[in-house]
């Protein structure tokens, strides 16, 4: 992410709350409406994709693409004051689809999802 102000784009994925940079967003679609490569974080962040929600398209370099949003929660400006690094131990044991900081939403912790990351990762197998 930059260090300017940017708008974001909140959503509930699975146990998870992630934002995105907006300006990667074009539109929101529900899924039976999305007939294209849909990356899921699901797996990558060990879950297993059960439940069905939105997908969001995105405006990437390449084939088109659509990214697994699961419940909007909305859009809303991230400012740098609004990251929150994360200590050194923690950021080794992440996975690699989130970025090294976090913010928070109504109080509660909200992973930033690394969309180049992810977009060029492997599909996770899903264990359990």
């Amino acid at each position: 992410m930059s260090t300017a102000s940017l708008d974001a784009l909140f959503f509930r994925c699975g146990t998870a709350t992630l934002c995105v940079e907006l300006k990667f967003v074009s539109s929101v679609l529900a899924p039976e409406n999305v007939a294209m490569t849909v990356l899921d974080p699901r797996p990558h962040l060990g879950m297993t994709p059960t439940e069905h929600g939105m997908v969001g398209l995105l405006d990437l370099p390449g084939p088109p693409v659509a990214l697994y949003l699961g419940t909007v929660l909305g859009t809303f400006p991230l400012a740098p004051r609004d990251l929150l690094p994360l200590p050194g131990w923690l950021r080794g044991a992440l996975p690699s689809i989130l970025r090294p900081a976090v913010t928070l939403l109504d109080d509660k912790v909200v992973w930033l999802l690394d969309l180049d990351t992810l977009s060029n990762a492997p599909a996770a197998a899903i264990t359990g």
